[in-house]
């Protein structure tokens, strides 16, 4: 039987789950229904997606024994209460990046779900994107030797905010919690664990958020690698670019998806002696494929064998670590290690 899933919050980034779960080619999972405390976003969602339930209250998801998962889709504070209550229920849980605001936060959401013996898993979804799996294939195989720095860019405009207005006065919000941490998981993913950390915040406001809109970050890595991040909501006119590029010892690999808004990127450029006999660059194509659904592919396969979720609630735990290191480090002016005390 396929995991019956319920989508917790109907904003802007349930556009992207619901037709991922509902019938883009994800194994293992099928949708049953919707909740929203704004019952008129519910319902309108369920309109353009073939009328699944509306449910009528959270007690309501909760008490469904027709309910196997929960996917939460909530401003970021929102997520420990909701993903708490969902495994005391009996659910397994999917949650959107962050997994939530604060270690202890993480912590209640790991532990409540091993003790309910459920599945919890955060949604790093770059992880799934096929480009970034590409890359992932470049590095895995040795094809550009050992990685020693690594570079980020995120160029956002306000209108990420603006259709998500609580992300500018929410302890939960910010562009190191909301964005950044796309990057930071992609690199722990593939440099390993992060040793320390250091970041400056943007004082010169672009965006009118109470919580950070621009910020850098130097993240080194226990491997004694290095990498920097920079990331903004502030790029009111292009380009609008999200790119991560690995320097190894052999080679050099970019992947940078999106170049400017209009013109998605569906290549890599990799040069790579060992893999192609030369130092020249050579691109790699890659499939045009939803992250979100290749994200509920893997879970529902997961699920369906008995194993861990591909996401784990302390790879998420791990993310946010970085995250929160990175605001402790802005605050006091010094580079911060990680663990975090």
């Amino acid at each position: 039987m396929p995991l019956r899933v319920v989508v917790v919050g109907c904003g802007a980034i349930a556009g992207a789950h619901v037709p991922a779960i509902l019938g883009a080619g994800a194994e293992g999972v099928s949708l049953v229904g919707l909740f929203d405390q704004d019952r008129a976003r519910a319902q309108d969602l369920a309109a353009r997606h073939g009328q699944p339930r509306v449910y009528l209250s959270w007690r309501e998801v909760l008490d469904d024994p027709n309910v196997d998962c929960v996917d939460v889709l909530l401003p970021h504070e929102a997520h420990h209460r909701i993903a708490v209550e969902a495994a005391e229920a009996g659910k397994h849980v999917v949650v959107e990046k962050p997994l939530a605001t604060s270690l202890a936060e993480a912590d209640a959401m790991i532990a409540a779900a091993e003790r309910h013996r459920v599945a919890l898993m955060t949604c790093h979804t770059v992880l799934f994107e096929p480009g970034a799996q590409r890359v992932e294939e470049v590095i895995r195989s040795g094809g550009i030797g050992d990685v020693y720095m690594a570079q980020t860019i995120g160029l956002e405009g306000p209108s990420t905010v603006s259709v998500r207005p609580w992300l500018a006065n929410s302890r939960g919000g910010g562009v190191l919690m909301a964005q950044a941490i796309h990057q930071i998981y992609f690199l722990q993913h593939l440099m390993g664990p992060v040793a320390t950390v250091s970041a400056v915040i943007g004082k010169r406001k672009v965006v009118p958020m109470t919580t950070d809109d621009t910020c850098l970050a130097l993240l080194e890595f226990e491997s004694g690698a290095v990498a920097e991040i920079t990331s903004t909501f502030g790029q009111t006119v292009g380009p609008y670019s999200r790119g991560t590029y690995f320097y190894g010892t052999e080679g050099y690999v970019s992947y940078q998806p999106h170049n400017t808004a209009l013109r998605p990127n569906r290549r890599l450029e990799v040069i790579s002696p060992r893999k192609y006999g030369d130092s020249e660059p050579h691109d790699i194509a890659y499939e045009d494929e939803s992250q979100f659904t290749r994200m509920w592919r893997a879970f529902g396969r997961a699920m369906a064998a008995g194993q861990p979720p591909p996401v784990t609630g302390q790879d998420g735990r791990a993310a946010i670590e970085v995250v929160l290191a990175a605001y402790r480090s802005a605050e006091i002016g010094k580079t911060v290690a990680l663990p975090l005390t």
